[in-house]
């Protein structure tokens, strides 16, 4: 375990944080066998992971949302996101920028 300026890290054996804490609140991470984490609890708010295409969130209200990532080369392209505010596409359009299309889970067809 470590400290720094009134935060505590706990670590597995593969030196991987299973838990923070700090003055208001605490998050906690689980990690498969291969060390990869596929589970993360804050503050009533928990993630479950695939790999790092797939994220699924839940928080303590019941809300879920669901995470699609999109790679190409290696790196981030889009991000899918569907929940109960509708659905959320966002584009990497470079490393500087971003273009968020929200389309409140309305059908959608993009022409170039």
């Amino acid at each position: 375990m470590t400290y720094n300026n009134g935060q505590s890290i706990k670590y597995n054996t593969s030196n991987k944080p299973v838990e923070i804490k700090t003055k208001n609140s605490t998050i906690k991470f689980a990690y498969d066998q291969n060390g990869q984490r596929y589970k993360k609890v804050s503050n009533g708010t928990t993630t479950h992971y695939l790999g790092k295409t797939y994220e699924s969130i839940k928080d303590s209200q019941g809300n879920k949302q669901d995470k699609y990532y999109i790679y190409a080369d290696g790196k981030v392209q889009a991000i899918h996101t569907n929940g109960s505010d509708g659905v959320l596409f966002s584009i990497i359009l470079s490393q500087y920028s971003t273009k968020m299309i929200n389309f409140n889970a309305k059908p959608f067809l993009i022409q170039s």
